[in-house]
């Protein structure tokens, strides 16, 4: 099977179907991912899952052990699947697709390219493999997990609340099983961890806030520091350190488990994170930054990060893709709170924030998950000054004639990458 029919398989697979345990065991049942042979690591939570996912896989493979890691997104499967840093041989994805094509009926996309990746981390002989879970029930397919994070919880949009959504991140903890949470945990979030964690016999970890610097605070660093790691990212803004923080718990709990990982592993392993999935700079003269998000959550802590930068004027270009409630997500933009909080916050009343966006340019990024641009519009206008753009480069060239003192590009994976690729 070639990659054109792998990737029409896995787009064939239903989305948004309801499954549980009895649905997903037949795809993991045939490609063996209950073996014991591979130590998995999974990655749930709401914001930064694949960025955690790639800086653990980095310390892995420093560390000198034969590392694979899955992340959720857009693109093709191949490139979300890696073996020690390295895409998967189209021909070993190949095989396996051939495999699952074989099952009596179709599984859901989420179980399907998962237990698809497992097959891979199992012929790879991989000793470790760091997987993203959108679904953190379909860790108990894993014969093995000694270490798992939970990354920041947080509104996506599904109307849940966070003590929900924390249970169900928390639904991958087993017993001896080491659990890493981000030191920024919101409070409802973590004291539902703890209750979970008890309640599975397992340890939970949270960095110390104290321990954690961010470039001296000023503004858009890649610069951070944690308990003596110091690193440059390619993301910028506290959510990555929080997540390089999380990334380095997990390094040190399995060094206590026996696994031999140096200081240099750590050092060198984290900042090996792609630059596309989190808040960076596509041009540093003029600023020009993309951030992926969808969920309110990412715009809560993208807004405070754009205040804490203090910069005055910002113009953005927003393409949203797979947002479930862009009501809330634009509202998030704004005040720097879901609507939960902001109800605590009566100053905060739509449109008269202290929010430094002087303008939004709406556009349907490509993307089979777009959000409409005048949808997005009818819900924006409430927020900011808004113009709806035919195209990406139209929407880039007007918020550069703005002459702000950054350009922001944010929404989905597709419509950051197609930035990207205009500036080059």
């Amino acid at each position: 099977m070639n990659l054109t029919q792998v990737n029409e398989y896995f787009l064939s697979c239903p989305v948004g179907v309801p499954y549980g345990r009895t649905e997903a065991k037949p795809a993991f049942d045939m490609v063996g991912s209950a073996s014991g042979k591979v130590q998995y690591i999974g990655v749930a939570g709401t914001a930064g899952k694949t960025g955690v996912t790639q800086m653990i896989a980095g310390i892995l493979k420093e560390a000198g052990f034969s590392c694979g890691a899955y992340t959720v997104g857009t693109m093709p499967l191949q490139q979300r699947i890696w073996v020690n840093g390295k895409a998967v041989a189209a021909k070993r994805l190949g095989s396996t697709t051939t495999k699952l094509e074989k099952l009596a009926e179709k599984p859901a996309r989420t179980i399907a390219e998962l237990a698809a990746a497992c097959d891979c981390f199992e012929k790879e002989n991989c000793k470790f493999a760091v997987v993203e879970l959108s679904d953190a029930m379909l860790a108990e397919f894993f014969a093995e997990m000694p270490v798992c994070a939970v990354t920041q919880i947080g509104d996506d949009g599904s109307g849940f609340s966070l003590e929900r959504l924390a249970h169900s991140a928390a639904a991958m903890m087993r017993k001896d099983c080491t659990v890493v949470t981000t030191p920024a945990q919101e409070k409802k979030a973590i004291s539902e961890l703890v209750v979970c964690a008890a309640k599975a016999e397992c340890e939970l970890k949270v960095p110390e806030m104290e321990d954690l610097e961010l470039g001296g605070g000023k503004r858009l660093l890649r610069t951070i520091d944690y308990g003596g790691y110091t690193f440059l990212l390619p993301h910028i803004g506290a959510a990555a350190a929080e997540n390089a923080a999380i990334a380095v718990e997990v390094a040190l709990a399995l060094w206590r488990k026996g696994y031999e990982i140096s200081d240099e592993a750590i050092l060198e392993g984290v900042p090996q994170i792609s630059g596309e999935c989190g808040i960076h700079f596509l041009r540093q003269r003029p600023k020009i930054v993309a951030a992926p998000c969808h969920k309110p959550v990412q715009a809560t802590m993208l807004a405070k990060m754009l205040l804490a930068s203090k910069a005055d004027h910002i113009a953005v270009v927003a393409g949203l893709s797979d947002c479930m409630d862009p009501e809330a997500f634009f509202t998030a933009l704004e005040t720097g709170f879901i609507p939960e909080e902001e109800q605590d916050e009566k100053t905060k009343m739509a449109g008269m924030s202290d929010n430094p966006i002087d303008k939004v340019y709406l556009v349907t990024p490509d993307d089979e998950d777009a959000v409409p641009a005048e949808e997005a519009e009818a819900e924006a206008r409430f927020h900011f000054d808004t113009e709806i753009c035919g195209t990406l480069a139209e929407a880039m060239e007007k918020a550069k004639a703005d002459q702000a003192e950054v350009l922001l590009v944010m929404g989905g994976e597709a419509i950051c990458r197609a930035a990207g690729k205009l500036m080059k």
